[in-house]
């Protein structure tokens, strides 16, 4: 994706999320962080955008607002980092495309002292209302997978199913600590002609086996879509003398998935099956731990997708494997601090 992401039309995300706690109170929270690109070749000097303010746009003088005029098609990078939680808060800024440099040889974009790499990330971003947050982050990917193709304009590549970080982050003056062994971290790269709707995802590499009692180190799972129809699944369990890999890429007979609201929480489920294996997983999220973030459509239009995401998703997930008459479980496992996401198109004005 990055040899060619300043040539190409539609969108391109990489994101990261991860897990930080602070040293004074010990409270835990998950963080995200995302570079998002539109249509780069349309306006590389100005920001082009029916979604965001002039407010929101690193330098005022480079804002040229397509609001006025709908047919125009939007143009920008825009940096979005935040903290989820009841007290989370979230950072933009738009910045014209032409601002953003890629290094192909170190699979490195960055913009001024903001830094989206393979090993590596730090910057900060500042919002006009909710202060300014910064990271310096190390990572270390253990578990990737080739990209998927979501439908014919839309790839999927989980660089990082159970990504490693350490180092810090600090928001509005509060440090957090990044631990390797508390990060419960996730990365990918998400690109295409436009975003797939309804939007889902799950993530997670906290579990711990409910068959054995051990926290399952080296174990992780991936859902993403949905287009057309199509989930992609990706799943790891380490097994006494392996690692069991899982891939399922199939319409929706074979890939099954459902998110309703029971109570206060967000509810997801997926049960994903071929020949050999069956998976289930079943993750709840408290709403109130979650946040609404909106993302313009790389066509022009007014609409919006809107997700609503979260980083304290807990619950199941099992496996089995399939025999000539009959199931054999193979993992059963507790999940917590699941990356939890699920979205729609918004078309009102």
């Amino acid at each position: 994706m990055v040899k060619s992401i300043l040539k190409r039309s539609g969108f391109s995300k990489c994101r990261y999320v991860f897990t930080g706690y602070q040293l004074e109170t010990g409270e835990i929270a998950s963080f995200f962080i995302e570079l998002d690109i539109l249509n780069p070749a349309v306006s590389p000097e100005t920001v082009q955008s029916n979604l965001c303010t002039v407010a929101a746009v690193s330098d005022p003088s480079l804002y040229a607002s397509a609001a006025s005029t709908p047919a125009a098609v939007p143009s920008y990078f825009v940096i979005r980092a935040g903290m989820y939680g009841s007290g989370g808060c979230r950072f933009e800024s738009f910045n014209p495309t032409g601002l953003l440099t890629v290094s192909k040889k170190e699979l490195r974009l960055s913009c001024g002292s903001c830094t989206f790499g393979y090993t590596e990330s730090a910057g900060s971003v500042s919002d006009p209302v909710a202060g300014t947050m910064s990271w310096n982050l190390r990572m270390e990917k253990n578990t990737d997978r080739v990209p998927v193709t979501l439908q014919r304009d839309v790839k999927w590549n989980v660089v990082g199913m159970r990504t490693v970080f350490s180092g810090s982050v600090t928001v509005n003056g509060a440090e957090w600590i990044v631990k390797p062994s508390l990060s419960n971290g996730y990365s990918d790269l998400l690109w295409g002609k436009n975003y797939p709707e309804p939007f889902f995802h799950l993530s997670g590499s906290r579990l711990q086996s409910l068959i054995s009692g051990k926290l399952l180190e080296n174990s992780s799972f991936a859902v993403q879509g949905v287009c057309a129809g199509t989930a992609a699944v990706f799943a790891d369990f380490e097994t006494d003398d392996r690692v069991q890999r899982v891939s399922y890429v199939q319409k929706r007979e074979k890939v099954r998935f459902n998110c309703t609201t029971v109570d206060s929480n967000v509810h997801w489920t997926v049960s994903a099956e071929n020949k050999n294996f069956l998976l289930d997983i079943d993750v709840y999220c408290d709403a109130a731990q979650m946040m609404l973030r909106k993302y313009e459509l790389p066509f022009a239009s007014t609409a919006e997708l809107h997700v609503l995401g979260g980083g304290a998703g807990i619950g199941e997930i099992k496996l089995y494997r399939r025999g000539r008459k009959n199931l054999e479980l193979i993992e059963y496992a507790k999940l917590e601090h699941a990356f939890c996401e699920y979205g729609s198109i918004d078309t009102a004005p």
